[in-house]
């Protein structure tokens, strides 16, 4: 019996010390195995269910992480590249595509255009919205982060960086540029659809009274 517990204390010592803990900004202290630290993001999956699926983490919203082997690591605002111009320009360029959706009043209306005023009218719409102008409004107060305990949402850290503002606007341009295009060529597809319909409806009608 000495032996049985003497085994189970070992089992629960291994246990614990091949732990990973992380300390949230909030307070929350959780157990959990880290699987993988990039720049920005720790993945990690609970403690309790090593074989679930992997969640993910800010390193911004952790001040530290107590490894396995008793190592902490603090984590430093300094060392989330807040200030690394060009990591900056690549979270807005990922956002831009994720986030945006201004052009979606424009994508309807050119299609729209194309059908009643035929594409010589809807060029002159796809133009107009094509070229509508980004503000800082169309940026996201707030993203979408997978953590924890499911999906979170968090405020954009970037949200007041004039660098991540204007690479942000800039490749929103782009793509709305891209959607209101594409629209305009699927407006222009469905109105020959129509056309060749009604044009097919015509000649049968024709054909009857004769």
């Amino acid at each position: 019996m000495k032996k049985y517990y003497l085994l189970v204390l070992i089992l629960a010592t291994i246990s614990i010390y091949s732990q990973d803990v992380l300390r949230f900004n909030n307070g929350k202290v959780d157990t959990v195995k880290i699987t993988e630290i990039n720049k920005t993001e720790i993945k990690y999956k609970k403690f309790t269910n090593l074989n679930g699926p992997d969640f993910i983490c800010l390193k911004e919203e952790v001040t530290s992480i107590q490894y396995s082997n008793g190592q902490v690591e603090n984590i430093y605002q300094e060392s989330l590249g807040l200030n690394d111009e060009e990591f900056i320009k690549s979270v807005a360029i990922k956002d831009s595509k994720k986030y945006y959706r201004g052009y979606r009043k424009g994508i309807g209306i050119t299609i729209g255009s194309c059908i009643v005023m035929t594409p010589i009218g809807g060029i002159f719409v796809a133009k107009k919205y094509s070229n509508k102008e980004i503000t800082n409004s169309d940026l996201p107060k707030i993203i979408k982060r997978r953590g924890y305990n499911g999906t979170e949402f968090i405020e954009n850290p970037y949200y007041e960086n004039e660098i991540y503002q204007e690479k942000f606007k800039s490749c929103a341009k782009v793509v709305q540029k891209r959607k209101i295009w594409n629209a305009y060529a699927g407006g222009n597809l469905i109105t020959l659809g129509i056309a060749g319909v009604t044009t097919f409806i015509i000649v049968i009608i024709n054909e009857l009274n004769y």
